[in-house]
């Protein structure tokens, strides 16, 4: 079944290499693709991850718009 992971894996685990993986996406279509993927393959940490780091994607967004 899609998004299961061993019970080795915690669900912080999965978040922190999620997040490790996306942040080294370059680009914003790198990025958009990464999440894309990430939400059909396991919903519950690609809202996880959403929720917990939208702050910063926000602020960052406002500088880039700021500064565009």
């Amino acid at each position: 079944m899609p998004g299961l992971a061993p019970p080795a894996f915690s669900l912080k685990t999965q978040l922190d290499r999620n997040l490790f993986q996306l942040r080294s996406k370059s680009t914003p279509i790198e990025k958009y693709s990464f999440l894309a993927q990430l939400k059909e393959a396991d919903v519950e940490v690609f809202y996880r991850l959403c929720l917990e780091h939208m702050s910063v994607w926000l602020f960052s967004r406002r500088t880039l718009e700021h500064y565009s």
